[in-house]
């Protein structure tokens, strides 16, 4: 295995045979250092070690030029905290959310807020550059796309045709409360019902987020009379999605997850047609957070009552 010397031993080591390289004047003898210093110091090219010993000085460790670094290793605690608080922006979007994160985070966190205004005078490059590897970790959009992508065609697809002859094959849908304007935040409605029994259960949440999708499957799973063998969903976003599989593998690791036909919204649409008319006569109207709670309550005090509007 060959020696190999450290910079700061070569340094050492040019800096003793400069003087006597300069002061040799036989070409000869020149050789032998070139000849002796290749060896010791393990240089592969005659010639940078002819320009090292020629050289009046030697060389200097370079310095970073630049501004005195902002980000150290607290400061970059904070900022990774804030980053995944924010929702992973990118750094010029989290450039201009900073001024209003940094209350909340500070009031939250019980520290003064003008020890966080180092925070302010970063910019969207070098927040980039901190949150690098922090990025590289969680993965890219792109690749969290084509994951997902790959993540819908391992999902098996379901055949409407199919006959069911037992109970426990439910079959899972979203109903909108958002009257008539489609845009912004409001209530929705999950709906499973069971293809043999038509057995329906509903549950309101607030959008079509991870938490309160997972959160309304467990608790119409707990209402669920008969073992849940199979769950079948369109190709929505909140169904597929690898919080809801992930999920049900940890808490249902007998129920099989399928979807139905993409661009066929009619596939099984007389079975969806009962939870549907149950939820969409709530959907005439707007729904707020507040509200939720309330379309909840109706839900489980009109269940075994066949009504569809709340008292």
């Amino acid at each position: 295995m060959p020696f190999k010397m450290s910079k700061q031993a070569r340094i050492e080591l040019l800096s003793v045979w400069r003087e006597k390289y300069t002061s040799v004047t036989s070409r000869y003898r020149k050789a032998r250092i070139i000849d002796y210093v290749m060896q010791s110091a393990g240089y592969k090219n005659r010639k940078t070690v002819i320009r090292l010993l020629s050289s009046k000085k030697a060389p200097p460790n370079k310095k970073k030029k630049g501004r005195r670094r902002i980000i150290g290793r607290k400061e970059l605690q904070v900022i990774k905290k804030l980053w995944f608080l924010m929702g992973q922006p990118c750094g010029k979007r989290m450039e201009a959310q900073l001024p209003e994160w940094l209350a909340f985070y500070a009031a939250g966190e019980h520290i003064e807020y003008e020890s966080l205004q180092w925070a302010l005078r970063i910019s969207a490059a070098t927040l980039d550059r901190a949150l690098r590897s922090t990025k590289i970790k969680q993965g890219a959009r792109k690749a969290q796309q084509e994951s997902l992508s790959n993540l819908k065609k391992s999902i098996e697809l379901v055949d409407s045709q199919r006959v069911i002859t037992e109970p426990g094959h439910l079959y899972a849908d979203t109903v909108s409360h958002g009257g008539s304007d489609a845009s912004g935040d409001y209530a929705w409605t999950l709906t499973l019902t069971d293809d043999y029994t038509l057995w329906t259960g509903n549950r309101a949440v607030w959008n079509k987020g991870q938490y309160g999708v997972c959160k309304a499957f467990g608790y119409i799973f707990r209402e669920t009379p008969f073992a849940k063998r199979s769950i079948n969903t369109d190709n929505g976003a909140e169904f597929i999605n690898y919080h809801l599989p992930g999920w049900l593998k940890r808490q249902h690791k007998r129920t099989k997850v399928t979807r139905s036909r993409p661009y066929h919204k009619n596939d099984k649409f007389m079975l969806l047609l009962p939870s549907f008319f149950r939820a969409s006569a709530l959907g005439q109207c707007y729904y707020n957070l507040l509200e939720t709670r309330s379309l909840n309550a109706s839900f489980i005090k009109n269940r075994h009552r066949g009504k569809t509007e709340p008292e």
